[in-house]
C-alpha cells in the first residue's frame, strides 16, 4: 500500500540516541525524517530524546509524545526504525500499541507505514517488538560479558574514576592525580591519629577544597572514599546483581557471594596497603555511631521535631537515672564548616502540651469553617455542580464523536478543526464555571475537613490511652502533623514553637 492511500498531514518526528551512538547519528536520522516530510508535504513537530532507557518511565519526551498521540493530535509518528519506539518489557510494548491503535495514529518508517487497526500490521509489530526485545537482551548480556572480560584484562570498567584517580582512555585504566593523592594521604593519617570524619569534612570545606563532585565535603563522602578497595590497585566486578533503584522495574539489589566476585590485582598504582586498609576499616567500624532511634525504637514524636535554627532533626533523650524525664536533646549540630548550633533541649511534656493545645485550636478552626457555610446554599451548589458535570461529560463525548466523523471522512480538515475548537471552548467555559462553584462550596476542603476531624478524634483517643504504644502514637501524629520546629536559645528564656499540619 502506498503512502498516497493514507491521509497524513500532521506528524511527529521521534528522534532518540541509542547507547553508543554519536550526535552525528542523531543528525542523520533527523535529516532522513525531515526529507520524508518535505517530500510528502507533511507538517511536523520534533520530539528529541537524549536519555537512553528501555522503559517508558525514564523517557520523558516519549511519555509526552504518547500523551499527545492519545489525544489524537497527529496523523502519524515518524521514526527511522520501529525499535526506536521501544524494546522494553511486554507491558510497555502493549501500552504503546494500545495508544497508537485506539487513536488510529500511523507509525511511519522510511520502509513502511504501520496501521495498528489492521490485523496484519498489528501482528507484524508484535513480531518486531519481540525481536527488538531479544536483541536488547543480547546487547545487555554482551555488555556484561564485555565488562567482565575487560576487568580481567586490567581495564577500568566500573564507571567514573574513584578519588584520587583519573581515567586515561589511552590505557583504559586509572592514573593517580598527584594533588588529590596528597589529600587522600592526609585523610588516612588523620584517621590513624583519631580525627573524626566530620572534623575532616569541616576542615576541607573551610580550606576551600572542592569535594569529589565539586561541592562540599561530607563525612559519608570521606567514608566512601577511604573504604574503596580500588585504592589497593584492584578492580572488582560481579560484586552485585540487580538494581537498588527505587522506581525502575528490575531484580532487587543483591550482593553476590565473595567467591563469585571477579578480582583482578595490580591493575593500577595502589595508594594504600592491605594492612592500612584493614586498619582503616577497623577504626571506622569502632567509631560508627548507631542512632538512638535504632537502639531504642520509635518514640511518639520521632521524625517530627526539627531545630528552628539549623532545620535539622532533633533527637530524643530517654528517661534514665541521669535524666528523670523524657526530653529533646540540645541540637549541638554543626554546619559544613564546623559552626555549632546553640538551640537548647526541652522536655517532651512541654511539646506535648503545646501540640494538644494546637490540635484543639486546629479542630475548632475546621468546625468554624464547616458551620459558616449555609446548608441550603450548599445543597443548591451541589445540585448545580452535578448538572454541570453531566453537561461536561456530554461535551467530551461530542468532541470524541467529531474526531470519529472526521476519521470517517464525513468532515473536511477545516470543518473538523472548526467544530473541535467550538466544543473545546464550550468545555473550557464549563470547566471554569465548575471551578468557581467548587470554590464557592469549598468542595475539596469540606471533604478533607471531614477526614481531618476523624483523624483528630483518633489522635485524641490514641494519645490519651495509657495502653497505646509509642509507635502507634507516632503513626497517628504523622498523619496530622508534618513538622514541629522550636527555637530555645542558650541564655534566653524565650521559647518559640511552631507546628505545620498536613
Amino acid at each position: 500500500m502506498s503512502r498516497e492511500e493514507f491521509i497524513i498531514k500532521y506528524v511527529a518526528l521521534y528522534l532518540r540516541k541509542s547507547r553508543g551512538e554519536e550526535d552525528s547519528d542523531l543528525e542523520k536520522h533527523r535529516y532522513i525524517l525531515r526529507e520524508m516530510c518535505l517530500k510528502h508535504g507533511w507538517k511536523y513537530v520534533e520530539y528529541v530524546e537524549i536519555a537512553s532507557s528501555e522503559t517508558i518511565e525514564y523517557r520523558p519526551k516519549f511519555k509526552s509524545l504518547l500523551s499527545d498521540v492519545g489525544e489524537g493530535i497527529y496523523d502519524a509518528v515518524l521514526v527511522v526504525d520501529y525499535q526506536r519506539l521501544g524494546r522494553g518489557e511486554l507491558e510497555d510494548q502493549g501500552k504503546i500499541k494500545r495508544i497508537f491503535r485506539d487513536s488510529e495514529t500511523y507509525i511511519v518508517t522510511p520502509d513502511k507505514i504501520y496501521n495498528l487497526v489492521d490485523d496484519t500490521d498489528d501482528l507484524l509489530v508484535d513480531v518486531r517488538g519481540l525481536l527488538a526485545r531479544q536483541e536488547y537482551k543480547t546487547i545487555t548480556k554482551n555488555l556484561q560479558r564485555g565488562k567482565k572480560i575487560g576487568a580481567r584484562l586490567g581495564n577500568w570498567v566500573n564507571g567514573p574514576a574513584p578519588f584520587p584517580y583519573k581515567y586515561v582512555a589511552a590505557i583504559k585504566g586509572l592514573e593517580v592525580v598527584a594533588e588529590k593523592n596528597v589529600l587522600y594521604q592526609e585523610m588516612k593519617e588523620r584517621i590513624f591519629k583519631g580525627d573524626s570524619l566530620e572534623s575532616m569534612s569541616w576542615d576541607f570545606n573551610k580550606r576551600g577544597i572542592p569535594g569529589p563532585k565539586g561541592g562540599l565535603w561530607h563525612a559519608n563522602s570521606i567514608r566512601r572514599i577511604i573504604t574503596n578497595e580500588a585504592h589497593l590497585g584492584k578492580i572488582i566486578t560481579n560484586k552485585t546483581k540487580g538494581s537498588g533503584h527505587k522506581k525502575k522495574k528490575s531484580q532487587p539489589l543483591v550482593i553476590n557471594p565473595k567467591d563469585e566476585w571477579v578480582i583482578v590485582e595490580n591493575c593500577h598504582v595502589a595508594v594504600k596497603t592491605e594492612e592500612e586498609h584493614m586498619r582503616l576499616l577497623s577504626i571506622l567500624d569502632k567509631n560508627q555511631i548507631i542512632p538512638d532511634r535504632v537502639k531504642a525504637g520509635t518514640y511518639a514524636l520521632s521524625g517530627l521535631v526539627f531545630c528552628g535554627k539549623c532545620k535539622k532533626m532533633m533527637r530524643y533523650n530517654v528517661r534514665t537515672d541521669t535524666y528523670p524525664t523524657n526530653s529533646i536533646k540540645a541540637c549541638n549540630k554543626y554546619d559544613h564548616f564546623g559552626n555549632y548550633c546553640s538551640n537548647r533541649g526541652i522536655k517532651i511534656s512541654v511539646l506535648t502540651d503545646f501540640i494538644n493545645g494546637e490540635i484543639a485550636e486546629y479542630e475548632q478552626r475546621i468546625l468554624d469553617t464547616e458551620n459558616y457555610i449555609n446548608n441550603n446554599l450548599i445543597e443548591q451548589l451541589e445540585r448545580t455542580i452535578n448538572e454541570k458535570e453531566l453537561q461536561l461529560k456530554k461535551l467530551n463525548r461530542a468532541l470524541t464523536k467529531i474526531k470519529e466523523m472526521y476519521e470517517m471522512d464525513e468532515y473536511t480538515r477545516e470543518e473538523y478543526e472548526e467544530r473541535k475548537e467550538k466544543r473545546q471552548q464550550e468545555i473550557a467555559a464549563l470547566e471554569s464555571e465548575l471551578s468557581v462553584h467548587r470554590y464557592e462550596i469549598n468542595y475539596d476542603s469540606r471533604k478533607k475537613n471531614k477526614e481531618r476531624i476523624k483523624l483528630i478524634n483518633s489522635f485524641k483517643d490514641i494519645w490519651s490511652s495509657e495502653s497505646t504504644t509509642e509507635n502507634d502514637k507516632n503513626m497517628i501524629a504523622k498523619k496530622i502533623i508534618s513538622r514541629i520546629e522550636y527555637v530555645f536559645e542558650k541564655g534566653s528564656d524565650e521559647l518559640n514553637i511552631s507546628i505545620q499540619f498536613n
